[in-house]
């Protein structure tokens, strides 16, 4: 018997199965389409105009297929209920087919919100983009696949030649979508989780300089230093931010009142829009501040705009956390400073290895890329963060990735940065540099003058003292004034601001005066030599 079927896993939050594709051409096609909607008389004619959409232009993007709502799946046998989902051959061409077969009183419907909301915890692990498309619920819909991608039977079996193909399920929104992908796809990662985690504390102490509190950069695990402040340094920091001097001075409109937020358990506080993590664990677009007092406050001091978040860009945001969390949304104003405060039960601590830390509540930062945007989620009690296997609970706890630091990346065109001498690296001192040029092994001069004085007339005299060489006018012996014809130690120490120039100065500075006591010796052999001529013994 041979099967005409392609069979795909699906996944569920927490179940895993597998559905089947019958393989069909295109005319088998249209011609179930047409026989699923007669209500236009024209429908034969429509039917064989079907466009196609196509997908995979690109290797290294990655398709999300998503179903109209009430598209449902069965998970005795993996059939789709109120659809279908086929695989169209035609002319060495493959296409992905989809066409709504709604019970008796049932009604699809797509927006794009659903489009834009779907999240299953698998397409984390998905590397580069995914972009996302929707199937129509009034009619077929054709994506067209890459030409590379072929049917291959195998043991009586079809599979597919290039590609990968799976149906995920979002438990929350109760849709369906179809990943493609060009690579074969990898394994989900670690779902982040909240936990009760008893902290073995010491007693906390006041004065802190900064408290540690746990940030997930998308699926990153990190650590932010949040600085510590009384009361009166933060309403000096408050006076001090360029957004809000002015209206502090005048007294007027509202920029200069503090918003106050309550504390609420699963509360999520969504930063304005530009807040971000940077990847050296810093925040950008407002600062944030532990207040000191009778209760522990968060201060938040935002650095420029007036944006909002849009609440479209909350669809997606940290769902596989989230999702196991039921939140409150409260968006922080981006044309004011907020205060949160943390309740009784907040008190500073510190953690067995002296880490000050917050007990009694707990904090976590979200971050994404993809949103540029960050929120604050607050909960109850010492929790902490940890990865599972919702498809396998009983494995217990998994790490989550570490955050990942990135080098600074030099801007193109920008000059490059000079490297600083290290005071160990070989080679690199005066005296190395002396030893390794042969003209600076100056002779043994014990037997020589220090100093020798070579007078031609009406020209400057050369003074010689195995150091350096400089020039006197005859007029100026007396008065001690001199030109250096190299710079001085001195003065090469005072131009030289860092060891990379000063060791380039000396250089030239040992350099010069190498070729000028060349000169010298040889201006002294001929002077002796003419005295000799002209005083014969």
């Amino acid at each position: 018997m041979i099967i005409n079927t392609v069979s795909i896993p699906f996944y569920t939050r927490t179940k895993t199965g597998f559905t089947h594709l019958e393989v069909m051409n295109r005319n088998e096609f249209l011609s179930l389409t047409q026989r699923v909607s007669s209500k236009a008389e024209n429908i034969w004619d429509r039917s064989l105009a079907c466009p196609s959409r196509p997908i995979f232009g690109k290797k290294d993007i990655s398709y999300l297929i998503v179903l109209p709502k009430r598209i449902s799946i069965d998970f005795a046998n993996g059939s789709l209920i109120n659809g279908k989902l086929i695989l169209v051959s035609d002319y060495n061409r493959l296409y992905i087919g989809f066409i709504p077969l709604t019970e008796e009183g049932a009604t699809l419907v797509q927006y794009q919100s659903i489009i834009k909301q779907f999240h299953h915890h698998q397409l984390d692990a998905i590397p580069g983009k995914i972009e996302r498309k929707g199937a129509s619920e009034k009619g077929k819909s054709l994506f067209e696949l890459h030409t590379d991608i072929k049917l291959k039977r195998t043991l009586n079996t079809l599979v597919l030649n290039d590609a990968s193909l799976m149906l995920l399920v979002d438990d929350k929104n109760n849709t369906l979508a179809l990943l493609c992908c060009r690579r074969s796809i990898p394994s989900p990662l670690p779902v982040p989780v909240l936990y009760l985690q008893p902290k073995s504390l010491l007693e906390g102490r006041h004065n802190l300089h900064h408290i540690e509190i746990p940030c997930l950069l998308d699926r990153q695990l990190g650590y932010i230093k949040i600085p510590c402040l009384s009361k009166e340094d933060f309403e000096q920091k408050m006076h001090q931010s360029a957004i809000f001097r002015q209206s502090f001075i005048e007294g007027k409109g509202y920029r200069h009142k503090v918003n106050p937020i309550f504390w609420k358990k699963n509360h999520l506080l969504v930063l304005p829009h530009g807040c971000c993590v940077e990847s050296k664990q810093v925040i950008k677009g407002g600062d944030l501040f532990l207040i000191q007092g009778s209760q522990l406050e968060l201060g938040f001091i935002p650095m420029k705009g007036d944006k909002k978040v849009e609440r479209t860009s909350l669809f997606s945001f940290h769902r596989s956390l989230l999702d196991g969390v039921n939140t409150t949304n409260q968006f922080v104003p981006a044309g004011r400073c907020s205060r949160l405060t943390l309740g009784q039960a907040a008190k500073l601590s510190l953690t067995c290895d002296s880490k000050p830390c917050i007990s009694g509540v707990s904090l976590f930062l979200l971050a994404s890329k993809d949103t540029n945007f960050m929120a604050l989620l607050c909960q109850d009690g010492d929790l902490d963060l940890k990865g599972i296997n919702p498809l396998h609970p009983q494995e217990g706890f998994l790490p989550l990735n570490k955050w990942i630091i990135l080098p600074e990346v030099e801007q193109e065109g920008a000059p490059p940065k000079k490297r600083s001498r290290e005071e160990d690296e070989p080679g690199t001192s005066a005296q190395a540099i002396r030893e390794s040029l042969p003209f600076f092994i100056r002779p043994d001069t014990s037997a020589l003058p220090q100093t020798e004085i070579i007078q031609r007339p009406n020209q400057h005299i050369i003074m010689q003292d195995h150091t350096y060489c400089c020039t006197k006018a005859p007029e100026a012996l007396q008065s001690g004034e001199q030109s250096y014809l190299t710079l001085s130690r001195e003065a090469g120490r005072s131009l030289a601001t860092s060891e990379d120039e000063k060791l380039e100065e000396e250089t030239r500075r040992i350099l010069a005066a190498g070729s000028l006591l060349a000169l010298a010796n040889q201006s002294a052999g001929t002077f002796s030599l003419k005295s000799s001529q002209d005083h014969p013994s």
